[in-house]
């Protein structure tokens, strides 16, 4: 079992996202030890996803302009808006997804502790990229990195 292990928010998520996105049917069969080791290294990763996510969810709200209701029904009915309206809507929307991403970035920096658990090694990896349909080289690429031996 490898020591905690430390590592950007943003990766952390990452890993989370892609190893829970895994098609565990397809994953090979004669290497149920293998696909163990992902679940464990898959819970490892979920606080840090589950934090930051609340974090996102908390700074949203947090962020909404006063009528963000009122907003919202003008970007319902968007087509049915004068230019001047459609304009502003946009960069009140624009507004609130820049404040939003000023918001986030530098917690996604932050280095997140994982628990320990298992590295995983090649040959777990190349499983993950057979179960794993359209799953690209760099997402392989940072698992490795964060989850490898």
């Amino acid at each position: 079992m490898a020591d905690k292990k430390k590592i950007k928010v943003r990766d952390a998520v990452a890993v989370y996202g892609a190893l829970r996105g895994i098609n565990a049917a397809k994953f090979p069969s004669a290497d149920k030890a293998g696909l163990f080791a992902v679940i464990r290294a898959t819970r490892a990763f979920k606080a840090a996803f589950d934090s930051q996510a609340d974090f996102e969810r908390d700074a949203a709200e947090r962020l909404k302009p006063e009528d963000f209701d009122a907003l919202m029904e003008k970007r319902n009915r968007f087509d049915t808006l004068t230019p001047e309206e459609k304009r502003d809507v946009a960069e009140r929307f624009n507004a609130y997804d820049r404040a939003f991403v000023e918001c986030v970035k530098p917690e996604q920096e932050k280095e997140v502790e994982i628990d320990a658990f298992e590295p995983l090694s090649e040959d777990v990896i190349a499983g993950i990229a057979a179960a794993s349909e359209n799953m690209a080289l760099e997402t392989l690429l940072l698992i490795e990195d964060a989850c490898g031996k």
